[in-house]
């Protein structure tokens, strides 16, 4: 088969498929090897992609965790405890802070009672702060790269692990945690590892906490969205966002490619409906209803765009 810089795979027909996962540089072409297919930055928006150097496999996705292990409730046991927010100097803290979603060290703080709750990024570590002192900390399997949301004595927040969390707000006791993503596997991200569907973060919507966790709703299986009791962890809704390769048939000709989806980010409200993605070139956007059925928000993501009268 031949690759071309657009990530079209061609059999001797010239039949094949349309990937808009990701894509080179114009004109350089994703380069094949070591069994993966690797890829350079861009900066066009031809295609909704992931962005940044990648190396992407065909290797099938690993077996679903069961549900009902995806829960765990504990009673865990906060410490007040914080190391520098300072990284130590070097190449792999200078690769932390070009992370286009999680530059920053800290997140913006948010009120909770008589406490200020601050995420400290790239240490996975959520802290209780009162002044400079550090009342309690829990500490996630991955970066937090949003703040929590504050929700009936509970802070809930998302983790590049693939989990949700829920701690007391004033005590920072560890409730119950909540893995979103469809299974482990794991990946390397600026310097870390994470998991394959991270949480970026979460949001509020009529009193429950959504969370999604996945990258780019063509790659992995695509984006789960989930909305959560904050005092319990169970789901209320869970939702699967999912978009297919465009089929190329025999000839090259013809192909019905829909180049623009969106690429997961932390969840938000717009006119009574969840958005997903940033809504620019580096990842278009998704709006929908809780209550709009799984299979036509795939049609959705399938369908492609009128056509722009001139």
């Amino acid at each position: 088969f031949l690759l071309f810089g657009m990530a079209a795979y061609y059999k001797s027909d010239f039949s094949g498929e349309q990937v808009s996962v990701a894509r080179s540089g114009c004109s350089l072409g994703n380069i094949p090897a070591n069994g993966m297919t690797y890829f350079t930055p861009n900066a066009c928006g031809c295609v909704t992609q992931l962005r940044g150097f990648q190396a992407m496999t065909g290797e099938a996705a690993p077996t679903p965790m069961a549900p009902a292990r995806r829960l765990v409730k504990q009673e865990g046991s906060p410490v007040a405890l914080s190391a520098a927010n300072t990284p130590p100097a070097g190449p792999i803290a200078e690769d932390w802070s070009r992370q286009w979603r999680a530059a920053e060290l800290e997140t913006a703080p948010v009120t909770a009672g008589e406490l200020q709750l601050v995420a400290v990024i790239h240490q996975h570590r959520l802290e209780g702060r009162r002044g400079k002192e550090v009342v309690w900390s829990v500490t996630a399997g991955g970066r937090i790269s949003a703040r929590p949301v504050v929700l009936g004595g509970m802070a809930v927040f998302g983790s590049h692990d693939g989990c949700v969390y829920g701690v007391e707000a004033a005590t920072g006791k560890l409730k119950w945690k909540y893995m979103l993503a469809p299974a482990e596997r794991w990946v390397g991200i600026n310097g870390q590892l994470e998991s394959a569907w991270p949480v970026y973060g979460v949001c509020e919507d009529n009193g429950l906490v959504v969370a999604s966790a996945g990258t780019h709703v063509e790659l992995d299986g695509g984006v789960t969205v989930a909305a959560f009791d904050a005092a319990s962890g169970e789901p209320r809704w869970i939702k699967h966002l999912a978009k297919g390769s465009a089929e190329i048939p025999a000839g090259g000709k013809g192909a019905k490619i829909v180049a623009h989806s969106f690429v997961n980010s932390v969840p938000r409200i717009e006119d009574k409906q969840i958005v997903l993605g940033d809504g620019g070139k580096k990842g278009g956007s998704f709006a929908f209803s809780p209550q709009e059925d799984e299979k036509a928000m795939d049609a959705r993501l399938e369908t492609l765009p009128e056509k722009k009268k001139p």
